[in-house]
């Protein structure tokens, strides 16, 4: 089970890439290497830190669920070699295929006159 986990992290890299330089380029963005590696860290470094500290405690007690420095080391290299090349190679995709913004609906650039809320919809404070 945790392999398949890993496994299915590290091989949908690549679509979490393109998915986020594809909104960052429709937004209008222009810094999508910093988007890329911001999608990269996001996940998998608060999830490390987590990971470590439970790892750590599980060491402390001489826990059967603490994991070796070998696989630890093996997980890391997978993110390393695996997770950040497909996440790039996503985002290079994404950036290059991501076209204008376009609103799913019609939209106008006149404004309009937001009416009042009635009394029982308004906050108390």
């Amino acid at each position: 089970m945790y392999t398949a986990s890993i496994v299915l992290y590290a091989l949908t890299a690549g679509i979490s890439g393109m998915v986020s330089a594809t909104w960052y380029k429709k937004i209008g963005g222009d810094q999508w290497v910093w988007n890329v590696m911001l999608t990269t860290v996001l996940f998998a470094g608060p999830f490390f830190m987590m990971f470590s500290f439970l790892n750590t405690v599980a060491l402390a007690y001489n826990s059967q669920a603490a994991l070796n420095i070998g696989t630890i080391v093996v997980v890391f290299l997978i993110w390393a070699l695996v997770t950040v090349p497909l996440t790039v190679v996503g985002g290079i995709v994404g950036k290059n295929i991501s076209g204008p913004f376009s609103a799913p609906c019609r939209t106008s650039k006149m404004p309009r006159e937001i009416p009042p809320l009635p009394w029982y919809r308004r906050a108390p404070a």
